[in-house]
This record gives structure tokens, C-alpha cells and sequence, in this order.
């Protein structure tokens, strides 16, 4: 029983110093491994810096659902909005599917991001989508990505937009796009406009093959 505890507390210190390790390992932006990244899972991307850097193969970059709970995992961590509330709800058809809410009560426009970066690399191709459903007098909403230079100065605000009127049902936000030459960073946006609410769910961007040559 004494060597069963100390094997315990022996473990959980390893598994503790390895997530040290990994954490100090993101705040430096280093790649150890070219053909797995262990930020694909969401424990690890929570403990990532600021940067995520340059996946070297086709995947998931950024993967929320909203439905993580916890210390490490929060929602206003991962994004950033101006002009607006944010706030989490539940689906009432499904309790256990979280989903972001934002809730305006002017017409202003409001928008957000994710607050990490994500390295590209020129000619690299991606794709994000987002689920999202209006409410209320809504007018409009739309996503975009924000583009950076190697000193991640924003050079647009508004690359690959897409943009949904429609009311009440659910719909997606969705577009591939190339990365432009002199372009080193991006960032996903979205933004909207009117007194309602705006419900997002499923998020995801992700790195696509090269195009076939053949």
C-alpha cells in the first residue's frame, strides 16, 4: 500500500512537471516535433501562449465548442469583444451543448476575435466555420479574418468575409481561403449589427492540404 501511494505521488509530480514543461515550451514558441502537436487536444491549447504556431501539417488549428467547464478552458480568455456582452447558455433542447451568446441592445456594431494568433505561412490554405443563429431585431452578422505582418501589425481587418441576414434558424459561417503573400499571422473575426442576440456554436479552423497537382 506504501509503494502503491508513492508510485501515485510519484506520477501526478511527472505529469505536473511535464505540463510545466509544456506550458514554458509554448511560451517560447518552440516546435519539438514536425509531425504531431500535442495543442491539438484541448487541455494542452489551453496552456498555449499567445502565439499557436505554424502547423506543418493539414488539421485542426482551433477547435472550440463552448462546452468546456474549468480553470484552464474560459471563454473570455479565447475571445474578445468590443460594443457587446457575452455570455454562456444552454441549448434548452440539449442541456449539455453550451453555446456563445452575445446580446446587444443598441445598433451599434460590435465585434470580436480570437485573442491568440495563429503563424501562417504564404500560399497555406485554411478554412474556418462557425455555426450561428439570430434573434430579435438583428440586422446582420459576418465573419472575416484579420491578416498580420511578421511584427503582427494588422494589415486588414477584413480578409474572406462571409455575412448571414437571415433570422431565427440556424446557419454557417464558412470559407477557404489561401494565405496572401506578406501575410505572417491571422486571427479569426466576427462581427454584427442591431438589438437582439446572435448565438455561435461549433467553431473551427483548421489547415487544409495543398491543392493537388495532378
Amino acid at each position: 500500500m506504501v509503494m502503491t501511494r508513492k508510485f501515485f505521488a510519484l506520477m501526478v509530480v511527472t505529469f505536473l512537471i511535464f505540463l510545466s514543461a509544456y506550458w514554458l515550451k509554448s511560451l517560447w514558441g518552440l516546435n519539438i516535433f514536425n509531425d504531431f502537436s500535442l495543442s491539438r487536444y484541448p487541455m494542452f491549447a489551453a496552456l498555449n501562449a499567445q502565439v499557436i504556431n505554424n502547423q506543418p501539417f493539414p488539421g485542426p488549428i482551433v477547435a472550440d465548442s463552448f462546452d468546456e467547464k474549468g480553470l484552464l478552458i474560459s471563454l473570455k480568455s479565447q475571445w474578445k469583444f468590443y460594443g457587446s456582452a457575452i455570455d454562456m447558455t444552454t441549448d434548452s433542447h440539449t442541456r449539455s451543448n453550451n453555446m456563445m451568446i452575445i446580446r446587444t441592445t443598441t445598433t451599434e456594431r460590435w465585434n470580436g476575435n480570437l485573442t491568440r494568433y495563429v503563424q501562417v505561412q504564404t500560399d497555406e490554405h485554411y478554412q474556418y466555420s462557425i455555426r450561428v443563429k439570430m434573434t430579435g431585431a438583428a440586422s446582420f452578422t459576418g465573419a472575416s479574418v484579420i491578416t498580420y505582418d511578421a511584427n503582427r501589425k494588422a494589415l486588414s481587418w477584413s480578409n474572406f468575409k462571409t455575412r448571414v441576414v437571415e433570422r431565427n434558424t440556424w446557419l454557417e459561417l464558412q470559407r477557404k481561403f489561401s494565405v496572401p503573400a506578406g501575410v505572417h499571422y491571422i486571427k479569426f473575426r466576427i462581427i454584427g449589427a442591431g438589438i437582439g442576440e446572435y448565438r455561435f456554436d461549433d467553431f473551427l479552423l483548421k489547415k487544409l492540404p495543398a491543392p493537388s497537382t495532378h
